[in-house]
C-alpha cells in the first residue's frame, strides 16, 4: 500500500514543523550555536583542531 502524494507532502510538512520547533529550543539551538562558533574559530585558525590537545598549539 502506497500512500498519496498528498499524504507524503502533509507528512513531509508536519516533519519540517517539527524540526523548526526543535531548532527554536534553547536546550537544542545554543548547543549547536556554540558548537558552530568553535567551528569558525578552527577555520579561521583562531583555536587548534578539536583532535590536538590545546599544549600543542
Amino acid at each position: 500500500m502506497t500512500d498519496s502524494p498528498s499524504d507524503y507532502y502533509a507528512r513531509r510538512a508536519e516533519a519540517e514543523r517539527a524540526l523548526a520547533d526543535k531548532a527554536r529550543d534553547p536546550a537544542i539551538a545554543r548547543p549547536n550555536r556554540e558548537l558552530a562558533k568553535r567551528y569558525d574559530d578552527i577555520v579561521a585558525g583562531k583555536l587548534p583542531p578539536i583532535s590536538e590537545p590545546a599544549s600543542q598549539a
